[in-house]
């Protein structure tokens, strides 16, 4: 006999603001899901961080989705986002069954103290950026001067991204780059390469005279739970706009897809904007344009030579782009067909024509298939080129070869399942590092309480001595 699934509410709790240090803060709260508590956070190198709660409910709208959970708050949000989280919730509900339409509410009694929003009087009537509640109270955002705040753009250093910030580059002022939690595993193996990644994006925001913000987003351990992370990662960017929306007043994302190959994904140009609130906007950019003309707009862009990162292998070779991987290499030969390929010094090793064969049995989406096949007729269009044409028709000859394809998976599989077991191990290190801290906490916290006693009968015998 099947037991039935006891069902809860779904809750955020303990929401604060940490200060590290004189540059980094962080933002960290409790997502309550299925009976357990998830703690998830950001690390913001660089700026004040708002202090509502809008965060936290938008990475935990699609996990509350698939277990059919309605989401209570104890605080209110801002009423355009919540508003949008009916066309959001349409959305992915009709990308994927798994996902279930949910109420999110906002329950005025014992409401917290500390939010984004206030709670400034009872009003009859139209107000902009109202929220009623149960009560009748109306909610209005305490709004920063939009002069007051800039143009931001979450920059990777990928192609997509770049070719966003090379498009709007007099109107954006900041790069926020995420260092660990989205492309790039916060595991202490990836210290090095996050800092050498970091430095090398940070010098070159520098040299185009804007400012670099880094962050680290912890929720990937929560969020795959429940929500497989090409279809979450555009919350969880969202969220992070959010989250800095007391600095910039317009955040650009760079588009993955374009507008005529639109398929379910996480940061798409439908969803995007809908995260948006009455404070700042999110423009999803790029979609109007395919990688090879992205890459035909950048390819002889100086500032792209030495920054340029593409490779998602480097979890391995720590390289900054390891010059072998499926990307790597459609990268080079893209840069190769602009006759540019001789001026980038990003690349682990020189492309290899014999190896580009080999790629096909790499391609896992329809979509890698199609940048293979624009770049081909690009290079025969423009007849300049024959060895790399000949090495592109051999890739594409070879796509749909079984055993090839087999034996990709097959080896992608045993990677997966090694990366898996090395976070596990992480984790339980992590958790038995926090076992021992809070020993170590309650054993100073006795000690203290010793010395305390010890000075109160000091103190004592020197009264009665006087």
């Amino acid at each position: 006999m099947q037991l039935e699934r006891k069902y809860y509410l779904a809750t955020i709790t303990d929401h604060k603001i940490t200060r590290l240090d004189h540059s980094s803060v962080k933002a960290s709260a409790f997502i309550n899901l299925d009976g357990r508590q998830n703690e998830v956070s950001f690390v913001v190198k660089g700026g004040p961080v708002y202090e509502g709660i809008e965060p936290f409910v938008s990475m935990a709208l699609l996990p509350a989705m698939t277990l059919k959970e309605p989401i209570e708050l104890d605080q209110p949000i801002s009423p355009r986002l919540l508003a949008n989280f009916e066309t959001i919730q349409d959305i992915f509900q009709s990308w994927d069954s798994k996902f279930h339409k949910i109420p999110v509410n906002f329950t005025s009694k014992n409401a917290s103290a500390r939010s984004g929003w206030q709670k400034l009087v009872k009003i009859a009537g139209e107000v902009p950026g109202k929220l009623k509640t149960s009560t009748g109270e109306v909610l209005i955002k305490l709004k920063t001067k939009k002069s007051e705040r800039k143009v931001a753009c979450l920059f990777s250093g990928g192609v997509d991204s770049f070719y966003t910030f090379l498009e709007n580059q007099a109107e954006i002022d900041t790069l926020i780059f995420v260092s660990a939690g989205f492309d790039i595993s916060p595991h202490p193996d990836n210290l090095n390469l996050r800092r050498q990644i970091t430095s090398r994006l940070s010098r070159m925001a520098r040299q185009a005279g804007k400012d670099f913000i880094e962050v680290e987003v912890h929720v990937q351990n929560f969020s795959e739970t429940y929500v497989n992370w090409a279809l979450y990662h555009g919350s969880a960017m969202c969220a992070l706009a959010q989250l800095l929306s007391s600095q910039f007043h317009t955040f650009y994302f760079a588009s993955t897809q374009t507008y005529s190959r639109l398929t379910p994904w996480g940061s798409h140009p439908l969803s995007d904007p809908l995260w948006s609130t009455e404070d700042f906007e999110i423009i999803h950019h790029g979609s109007s344009k395919s990688r090879s003309q992205k890459i035909s707009r950048i390819a002889a862009s100086e500032i792209v030579f030495d920054n340029l990162r593409v490779c998602f292998n480097n979890r391995d070779n720590q390289d900054y782009n390891c010059g072998k991987c499926e990307k790597c290499k459609r990268t080079m030969a893209y840069l190769r067909g602009e006759g540019t390929l001789d001026k980038y010094t990003v690349f682990g090793q020189p492309l290899d024509l014999s190896l580009i064969a080999d790629s096909c049995t790499e391609l896992r989406l329809t979509y890698l298939f199609n940048n293979w096949r624009e770049l081909l007729a690009k290079v025969e269009n423009k007849g300049n080129d024959p060895e790399l044409a000949q090495a592109l028709r051999q890739c594409l000859s070879r796509e749909n070869n079984p055993e090839e394809k087999y034996q990709y998976f097959k080896k992608c599989l045993v990677e997966n399942s090694d990366l898996l077991e090395r976070e596990i191990i992480w984790s339980k290190e992590l958790e038995e590092n926090n076992k021992n801290l809070a020993q170590q906490l309650a054993a100073a916290n006795q000690w203290v309480q010793s010395l305390e006693k010890q000075n109160k009968n000091k103190y004592k015998t020197f009264r009665n001595l006087c």
